[in-house]
């Protein structure tokens, strides 16, 4: 009777964080939509706030896509916390080590310019 009800407590805790996760992600996803993808000609009429690198390991699952776009989330949440409102891809990488190694261990860099284009006037 314990062993079943160990099981059952631990399934539903499983549950119940997944939901979690899944809820968490849609926030998120909720939260980058506002941030942009400029060209090089539209990130002259914005405020450059700075560059910024980022990099992951290819998903098993997904492949190089599914890290992409993992870390594409990433670099608009990091566009967030600059107080930016776009971004530029300046670099995209993939460095392929499955050769040397026994398992693939390919990583993906992207590098990208962080700007502010829709500048909020102050309210005074």
């Amino acid at each position: 009777m314990k062993k079943i009800l160990a099981t059952c407590l631990v399934v539903s805790t499983a549950f119940l964080t997944s939901c979690a996760s899944v809820e968490e992600q849609r926030a998120t996803n909720l939260k980058t939509q506002s941030v942009k993808f400029i060209t090089e000609k539209q990130s002259e009429k914005c405020e450059y706030l700075g560059p910024q690198t980022i990099q992951g390991v290819k998903d098993f699952f997904t492949g190089i896509a599914g890290t992409e776009q993992k870390l594409i989330q990433r670099l608009k949440l990091v566009t967030l916390s600059m107080k930016g409102d776009s971004l530029r891809i300046t670099n995209r990488q993939i460095n392929e080590r499955a050769a040397r190694t026994k398992y693939s261990s390919d990583k993906l860099v992207l590098s990208a310019d962080i700007f502010l284009c829709n500048k909020k006037p102050n309210k005074t």
